[in-house]
């Protein structure tokens, strides 16, 4: 899901914010109907490496992530 990693990766935005964003600006469609949406694409395995974040949990880092962001 592109827009949902742009939104909480790259803006780093909560989940909950990137939802609402993606809910009234990119799909027009509701919170409830875009999870649904990404509960039922992480159960077909569509998308190898995504699950999506327990109700609370931020998402981790890895160590090749990190290295993106040297200073």
């Amino acid at each position: 899901m592109p827009a949902l990693l742009l939104l909480t990766e790259v803006q780093r935005l909560r989940f909950d914010d990137a939802l609402r964003i993606l809910s009234e600006r990119e799909f027009f469609i509701s919170e409830e109907r875009i999870m649904a949406i990404i509960r039922r694409k992480s159960r077909e395995g569509t998308d190898k490496d995504f699950k999506p974040p327990a109700q609370g949990e931020s998402p981790r880092l890895t160590a090749s992530q990190l290295e993106l962001f040297k200073i």
